[in-house]
């Protein structure tokens, strides 16, 4: 079956945030939205039937003062990407 997934990648591994099995679907929506330090995940299998996969999740570990300050601090990513597990 699918899923939708949430990992923190902030280290040597990804760490699972969340995840949830979804029925097989042609169409798949995603939605980050967010509100200072926070940002929430969503995700839709019929257009506009948002479900929360994630709430008010702390971005503070990808700031730059996590990072340490400096030159070097690229800010934070947020990727999307599918892979197969069998």
């Amino acid at each position: 079956g699918l899923s939708v997934f949430l990992e923190r990648a902030n280290g040597k591994a990804p760490e699972l945030v969340a995840s949830r099995n979804i029925p097989d679907t042609a169409n798949l929506q995603f939605r980050i939205t967010g509100e200072e330090k926070f940002l929430s995940f969503a995700y839709a299998t019929t257009p506009g039937s948002w479900k929360t996969l994630v709430s008010d999740a702390d971005v503070t570990p990808i700031t730059v003062q996590a990072a340490g300050g400096g030159l070097h601090f690229t800010g934070a990513v947020i990727g999307l990407y599918a892979r197969t597990e069998m």
